[in-house]
């Protein structure tokens, strides 16, 4: 991984960083006085520009990285795993505020929430007839508690208006996006782990490889150490029966010579 893509990296990181403090600080103003539409949607768009940029970080991990640059990768997943757990609290909370103090998608909807609810208990009140849609003794499979708790947010009225009906709506489109959005920010986090989980087998992978090399590479030197033992004991028996048979050949040549004589 070169020099560039750490850089790269620890821009979006620190990306990321300021989005998750931007959302922190918006948390305060949840059903305040600055608490609107426009306000809501600039909460959303930081959550966008969140995710986008969580997605973003996760490619540049998943080009790979030398096995050299190890010791680095693990360091920047640690600081991207631990900055994503962040924005995801922040996004929950927030997102947890927003629904209990739901304004609707036109912002006509905030005696509605549940927050607001509680004080317009008069029977004869819009928000004091309103019903949840999911009743709590019904029984659902393959669901967590937290989802039944925000399904439960959702409302109904058996005798609306006309007017009563178009602001409900907009109450429950709201609850819709914003639980759809608290899914999918579960969903990036999970694929996270999972991203975490990859990279950290294949840094297992390269440590490997590495002993593997080094071990590959001790057993060679054993080897060739025993191989230039083998040739210099093959070469000391050469010399010896070389001089053997000069010995001989010596000897056989002196009893030729006596002979001769």
């Amino acid at each position: 991984m070169s020099n560039k893509r750490f850089d790269q990296i620890g821009s979006l990181l620190n990306q990321l960083n300021d989005i998750t403090q931007n959302i922190k600080n918006k948390k305060s103003h949840i059903g305040g006085d600055k608490d609107n539409v426009g306000y809501r949607d600039l909460i959303k768009q930081e959550i966008s520009r969140g995710k986008e940029t969580i997605n973003n970080i996760k490619k540049e991990f998943s080009n790979g990285f030398d096995r050299n640059d190890r010791i680095k990768v693990k360091k920047l997943q640690s600081q991207f795993e631990e900055l994503s757990k962040q924005f995801e609290k922040e996004c929950t909370e927030i997102i947890d505020l927003q629904l209990r103090n739901a304004i609707g998608s036109k912002g006509r909807s905030g005696s509605l929430s549940i927050n607001s609810r509680g004080d317009s208990k008069r029977s004869g009140s819009f928000a004091g007839r309103v019903q949840p849609v999911v009743q709590p003794h019904q029984e659902y499979s393959n669901q967590t508690t937290q989802e039944l708790q925000l399904q439960q947010l959702e409302i109904t009225l058996s005798d609306a208006q006309p007017v009563e009906e178009m602001i409900l709506e907009e109450y429950n489109n709201e609850v819709k996006t914003l639980v759809k959005e608290l899914v999918m920010i579960k969903e990036i986090t999970g694929d996270l782990q999972a991203l975490v989980v990859e990279q950290g087998v294949q840094i297992e992978q390269a440590n490997t490889q590495v002993q593997i090399s080094s071990m590959d590479i001790e057993q060679a030197n054993v080897q060739l150490k025993e191989a230039n033992s083998l040739a210099s004991s093959y070469r000391k028996k050469i010399v010896i029966l070389v001089i053997i048979l000069l010995i001989i050949i010596g000897v056989v040549v002196g009893l030729c010579v006596g002979l001769l004589k």
